[in-house]
């Protein structure tokens, strides 16, 4: 019997905003198929990277576990936000465990990937296509003949179309106990595989025409399963919901359980009228997530997408009337669109009142897609890695697109980026170490080797008392000549009332920053949204504080809520954009915080988790413990 472990790796970033998003849905499948299928049931045993590893794992952390697991295979779920850091960790897994096989697959793999651009001797395979399609081959010890191929000395598999699993063969792996709800309720379901449409910059039919829909009675299960799992949100996998005949039919069947758990799932809106918009919110639809990408009626024919915008605008408002919480999403770059033309998009939807719904995605010339081809073909320019933006062509060019971005920005109140304030909940006792504390005015609390293998976490916070503001020169480069750097992200929290000269952070930033799929993610925001180190300095007077926040513009100020500093804005002090709430403040301050930041968690940080806990159940925010951290103190 062959042990496979299956990692599936979250996007990294400086706050943990996606490691909700990270569902294991596609190693939890493919294991389900095998535990339930009778002739691979025998062949092999599953088992996935623990989610909390996955989630807020360094890479030594990750690789530490795959190691001390010994498994037979290792297979890594390939998409274009982890497939580099998936390289880094199966090259040190190798030499490790040189008998383990490395399978690379998921939506990233590609002949045109940029991960099959060079050799990578350490992985066994990459495969494109599902894995209940090749697994149950591949432990058998079949020849996959003409679908193997070299490239670039890499062995890769592609699955031909006459194999696609037939819908009958899934094997839903979350009614099928092979998935856990995440820690905050929500989960996956599956019904349809494949999408009927065929749009040029789209790749989610990458290997068949074929689409599959599993019967709605699972989504009827799961619900059902709320007796036995905290259930609160279902996010329904299918590219568009509303195709099916039995869309009306469905709608009431949920309509009538009256079951109380959210749904969200992707739609066209351009059949949806006021009556299907209100089934949906009975049917208990909270959110719904509709590509509109453009109102310019030459870009969507030109990129294969027939849609008529005026009626999936309808669609949309009716949606929206109905009270359900939208996700309309834009694309600008797309061939036979134009900047003014789109920038009239985004007006159209402002003036709609829908500026709240806007979600901005940069157009990602994607690996195997027709505008892929299109591009190479009339000399439009992207990244040659993921995210593979769109940086010049048809008529945008890099400093309209970042201009676009900032409209968007200004139009809807929403930035594309923002920034999110550390945890300031620090510890002694946890399961990973996430931060240190250490006083800067002893030159040998910055040496970088003390704390490089109790780094943990891929997002990892010091906290600099820093009574002289000269020992920054000299103590960053100690602190990060001796740190990891590779999928690693950095919070630098200076307590300090002293303003400060940000030269000597703008030396060190122009030294440390290195090109990565975190800084190219971000290539069309705020210069500092995409740097591997965020500042932040924690004020305990007023007047320092706003001074600061007039002059800085890499360091983001923090005041913290002090006995003193309340009552300097209880007297009519202007409101802190970043606050930290001291010990004991929220008893004081409680009513004035949840008014004025309920609205905006990510401008608040706590020194006191019940005190946290409280402000997000008051705020009727989700407060989700996904770990239990640790800070070293020096």
């Amino acid at each position: 019997m062959k042990k496979i472990l299956f990692i599936q790796l979250p996007l990294i970033d400086h706050s943990y905003s996606y490691i909700q998003g990270n569902v294991e849905y596609a190693p939890a499948s493919i294991a389900a198929f095998l535990r339930y299928t009778s002739s691979t049931a025998e062949a092999s045993e599953t088992e996935y990277l623990p989610s909390i590893i996955s989630n807020f794992g360094s890479n030594n952390t990750v690789i530490s576990y795959i190691v001390k697991t010994k498994p037979d295979i290792v297979a890594f779920t390939s998409y274009l936000w982890n497939v580099e850091r998936n390289l880094v960790i199966a090259r040190s897994v190798s030499r490790a465990l040189p008998d383990t096989k490395i399978i690379f697959g998921g939506p990233e793999i590609h002949r045109s990937s940029w991960a099959l651009t060079s050799r990578h001797s350490y992985v066994d395979l990459f495969v494109m296509g599902e894995g209940e399609w090749f697994f149950p081959g591949y432990l058998s010890g079949a020849d996959f003949g003409d679908t193997c191929e070299l490239i670039h000395g890499n062995s890769y598999i592609h699955q031909p179309e006459k194999d696609i699993i037939p819908a009958e063969c899934i094997v839903e792996p979350f009614t099928n106990n092979m998935l856990n709800s995440m820690a905050d309720g929500s989960t996956f379901v599956e019904l349809t595989r494949g999408c009927p449409y065929r749009c040029s910059y789209c790749f989610y039919s990458k290997n068949s025409f074929r689409v599959r829909e599993l019967p709605f009675d699972i989504l009827l299960k799961a619900i059902s399963m709320s007796d036995r799992h905290t259930i609160s949100e279902i996010y329904i996998l299918s590219p568009t919901f509303d195709r099916s005949p039995d869309f009306i039919k469905n709608l009431r069947t949920l309509g009538e359980l009256n079951h109380g758990i959210r749904l969200h799932t992707e739609i066209r809106a351009e059949n949806i009228n006021p009556e299907t918009a209100a089934l949906m919110k009975r049917a208990g639809f909270t959110s719904l997530e509709i590509g509109l990408q453009t109102l310019t009626p030459g870009a969507l024919t030109a990129v294969g997408r027939k849609s008529n915008p005026e009626k999936e605008l309808a669609g949309i408002k009716a949606l929206h009337k109905a009270g359900i919480d939208l996700k309309i999403g834009i694309i600008p770059g797309l061939p036979g669109d134009s900047p003014d033309k789109f920038i009239t998009t985004v007006d159209r939807l402002v003036a709609e009142g829908l500026e709240e719904c806007i979600e901005f995605y940069p157009l990602m010339v994607l690996p195997g897609t027709r505008i892929r081809e299109q591009a190479l073909r009339e000399g439009a320019v992207f990244q040659e890695r993921p995210p593979y933006f769109l940086l010049d062509g048809w008529g945008f060019d890099f400093d309209t697109l970042r201009g676009i971005s900032s409209y968007v920005d200004e139009q809807t109140g929403a930035a594309s980026s923002f920034s999110s304030l550390p945890d300031f909940t620090v510890t002694s006792s946890g399961i990973f170490t996430n931060s240190a504390m250490f006083d800067g005015s002893i030159p040998g609390h910055w040496n970088g080797e003390r704390y490089a293998s109790s780094i943990d976490t891929n997002i990892f916070s010091f906290f600099i008392v820093l009574k002289n503001a000269k020992a920054l020169n000299a103590g960053l480069p100690m602190l990060f000549d001796n740190l990891p750097e590779k999928d690693q992200l950095y919070n630098i929290i200076m307590f300090t009332d002293t303003v400060l000269s940000e030269k000597v952070l703008h030396t060190f930033t122009a030294l440390y920053q290195k090109d990565s799929l975190y800084s190219r993610l971000h290539i069309f925001e705020d210069w500092s949204s995409g740097l591997h180190h965020h500042w932040y300095q924690v004020f305990d007077s007023a007047d320092h504080y706003w001074k600061a926040h007039g002059a800085y513009e890499l360091i983001t100020p923090v005041l913290r809520l002090t006995d003193d500093s309340w009552n300097r804005i209880q007297e009519g002090h202007l409101l802190p954009v970043k606050i930290l709430v001291g010990k004991g403040m929220f008893s004081v301050a409680g009513d004035f915080l949840v008014r004025e930041y309920g609205d905006t968690i990510e401008d608040i940080a706590f020194e006191s988790k019940e005190e946290q806990r409280r402000f997000f159940t008051e705020t009727g925010n989700e407060f989700t413990e996904s770990a239990e951290f640790r800070t070293l103190q020096q």
